[in-house]
């Protein structure tokens, strides 16, 4: 019993003594809201997308939602796929 419960414990502080953090940069950047606030364009942009919505839910039952919305989304990460190496900028998940 000694012996299972040994290699256990050898086996478990081996894979956490393994385990690495992955760390992404972050880019600030500024967000489509924050531009369209500066420039004055925001308040048109959520009156036609209001409009839009409502104008979808009449044509049919059900109410069209955005699971999200990134128009106040600040920072993104850079990431790297493929050989070569092509850069993208991707929004992370953060909730």
């Amino acid at each position: 019993m000694h012996l299972v419960l040994g290699l256990l414990s050898v086996a478990l502080a081996g894979h956490v003594l393994g385990a690495a953090i992955y760390q992404a940069p972050l880019k600030k950047i500024e967000s489509v809201q924050t531009r369209m606030i500066r420039s004055g364009t925001w308040p048109k942009y959520v009156k036609e997308r209001n409009a839009m919505r409502m104008k979808l839910a009449q044509n049919s039952n059900t109410y069209p939602h955005p699971v999200e919305d990134y128009a106040d989304n600040e920072y993104l990460g850079e990431i790297t796929i493929g050989t070569p190496e092509q850069h993208f900028q991707a929004c992370l998940e953060s909730k």
